[in-house]
């Protein structure tokens, strides 16, 4: 008898349909089922190639790539395809789209030489100096001589852009071992024995350039930087010395003992508050140099708007002559916390904080001051969107438009300051010792604040837009009745001289700035409402 239950039945249409998907996986997966090979991918990109479309062409070469990743031909060609593309897109100035096309590149010849070179320069365009390093110190391993001696110039170079001027002038040395005649690398050496306070040997360097360096432009350099030197040399003949335990003061002889006695008891007292609160106090001794105003720019002629400047353990302050007015006195205080407090950073991390927060942290560590109109003017920035992005701000420092400079200072001095009220000092304490074992400041703010630069920035915002309620908030007080009050006491000064000292950079150059917020506030204006 026929069991009806154990018949075939008929499929669905639904089961029919997934039983036709199945079988077309199966095929497009089987063996010998027509498809795009590697080798028609590899054909079709070497025709881009020929019709000079790189990305196409290494797309096309990916796809060959995946499907035949052993094939030599295929990896030759993607590898140089991947590093030609980043090479044009970092004449154009993308740095950042060229990093994935080098490392590329590099997961496919990782030994090769031309590409790891372009990728560390890469690296440091992109304000990625420490993770340039890694690549130019690998380099210097190479069998290629050659390719030693530029990794160690590279690496020379990007250790003077940092101040981390002993392991330039280390690299350098090795340098000019190799070839004695490299004059560029001799003139580089100089400046870091300059910053270092080794003037004799950087005298003997420059001379070497003078001697063998065919380039005018070279030696015309090497005899400006020897008659700074000179300059140098003969302004502090004269000079006397005062030393504590901590601090050798340099000032010559026509100042007199009282301005010592000042400049010693506000470095103390920077050993102490500044030393308190990034908890360091170092036992190295710090030489603190007083130049007058005229001295300083003729030795730093590029540096006449700096209030001071700093390089390894010594400070160089221009005072003027005379007798310090009441605000020559904060001033100078001021100036000798900032610039200690750079000292310390340096120590801290080894050279490797960022120029934005070790200026910020520098700030942070000056007498308070009214901070309301660079809070409003902050938050004008942020709302049109002219804020730069902290990972690229470092170069606002170095620029030579004034400008810029003080809006550097500016935003670093306030998001020190959030991070300071909103976390604490100690997590700024904690951020310089991530950044001294890895170098990394946007991994530093991930692990002790809980967000990266990026995420920072809108927190910051909203901190800025509290800060400017606050002052609002200020401004409808009423005035407080001062008719009950005791009569404060002027003081008059003794003699002083009405030349103050160099001022902070940006000061007084705040109407430019209002300006230009002013004119890219009616472009967005403009832009929002249409013709």
């Amino acid at each position: 008898m026929l069991d009806i239950q154990h018949l075939p039945r008929r499929l669905t249409g639904f089961e029919a349909a997934l039983l036709a998907l199945c079988f077309l996986v199966f095929l497009a997966t089987a063996p010998g089922y027509s498809r795009d090979s590697a080798l028609d991918h590899f054909n079709r990109a070497r025709k881009l190639i020929r019709e000079n479309d790189l990305k196409a062409a290494q797309q096309e070469l990916e796809e060959a790539y995946d499907l035949d990743d052993e094939d030599p031909d295929i990896r030759r060609y993607l590898s140089l395809v991947s590093n030609n593309l980043a090479v044009r897109m970092v004449d154009a100035g993308n740095y950042e789209e060229a990093l994935p096309y080098y490392e590329k590149s590099l997961e496919i010849e990782p030994e090769d030489d031309i590409v790891r070179m372009n990728y560390a320069r890469c690296l440091s365009s992109n304000e990625r100096p420490y993770d340039a390093i890694l690549v130019f110190d690998d380099l210097t391993e190479s069998d290629n001589p050659e390719t030693v001696q530029k990794a160690r110039w590279k690496l020379a170079d990007t250790y003077f852009s940092l101040r981390e001027f002993e392991r330039a002038s280390d690299e350098l040395e090795e340098v000019v071992f190799t070839d004695e005649k490299d004059t560029r690398a001799h003139l580089l050496l100089a400046r870091c024995y300059i910053q270092t306070g080794d003037k004799d040997k950087a005298v003997e360097h420059i001379r070497l350039v003078s001697k063998i360096s065919t380039s005018s432009k070279l030696k015309k350099t090497a005899a400006k930087l020897l008659k700074r030197i000179s300059r140098e040399a003969k302004i502090e003949e004269e000079f006397q010395f005062q030393k504590s335990s901590h601090f050798s003061i340099v000032v010559d002889e026509e100042r007199g003992e009282d301005l010592l006695d000042i400049v010693l008891t506000f470095c103390e007292e920077a050993y102490v508050e500044v030393g308190e609160r990034l908890k360091y106090y170092p036992d190295r001794k710090t030489t603190v140099i007083i130049y007058k105003p005229v001295e300083f720019t003729t030795i730093y002629p590029d540096s006449n708007w700096a209030a001071g400047l700093y390089h390894e353990w010594t400070i160089k302050i221009p005072i003027p002559a005379g007798e310090l007015t009441r605000e020559n006195h904060f001033a100078l205080r001021n100036t000798i916390f900032h610039e200690y407090s750079h000292l310390l950073v340096n120590a801290l991390t080894g050279g490797n904080c960022p120029r934005w927060f070790d200026e910020g942290i520098a700030e942070s560590m000056e007498s308070k001051k009214n901070w309301d109109k660079q809070v409003e003017l902050l938050l004008k920035m942020s709302r049109v969107k002219m804020i730069p992005s902290l990972k690229k701000i470092d170069k606002n420092f170095t620029s030579k438009d004034l400008n810029q400079i003080t809006i550097g200072y500016t935003v670093a001095r306030h998001a020190v300051r959030f991070i300071d009220e909103e976390w604490g000092i100690y997590r700024i304490q904690r951020i310089l010792e991530e950044i001294r074992d890895d170098g990394d400041i946007n991994s530093a703010f991930q692990d002790v604040l809980g967000c990266d630069l990026e995420r920072f920035m809108p927190r910051w915002y909203q901190y800025l837009e509290r800060q400017h309620q606050q002052i609002q908030a200020r401004e409808k007080e009423p005035p407080a009745d001062i008719s009950t009050q005791a009569p404060i006491p002027v003081q008059t000064p003794g003699r002083a001289e009405k030349c103050p000292l160099p001022p902070l950079p940006g000061v007084g150059i705040f109407k430019k700035m209002q300006e230009d917020l002013r004119t890219e506030k009616a472009k967005q204006d403009t832009q929002d409402t249409g013709p």
